[in-house]
């Protein structure tokens, strides 16, 4: 099953072992492997973004979304202050 983001790849997307892709995906989530243990949450968060909008079908599991509002409150009240709701 193809999306957008899958389309951008274009014939790359088919050749990459989807562990490549993974290794991908946690090295931008993580600052290039400087915050591993944050990777799992913003994939997570990502992954519920995409979703919500409409970009990917496949709907987060139960153990993502819980990852995903971990984030989300990682970010709106101590990482990133300029980013808190009613700031």
């Amino acid at each position: 099953m193809h999306n957008e983001y899958s389309k951008a790849l274009g014939k790359l997307f088919d050749e990459m072992p989807k562990a490549v892709l993974a290794a991908v995906a946690v090295s931008y989530a993580s600052a290039g492997g400087d915050a591993l243990d944050i990777a799992e949450r913003v994939i997570a968060y990502e992954w519920r973004v995409l979703f919500e909008n409409g970009i990917v079908p496949q709907r987060p599991t139960r153990h993502a979304y819980k990852l995903a509002d971990q984030r989300e409150k990682e970010v709106n009240t101590t990482q990133y202050p300029e980013t808190r709701k009613g700031a």
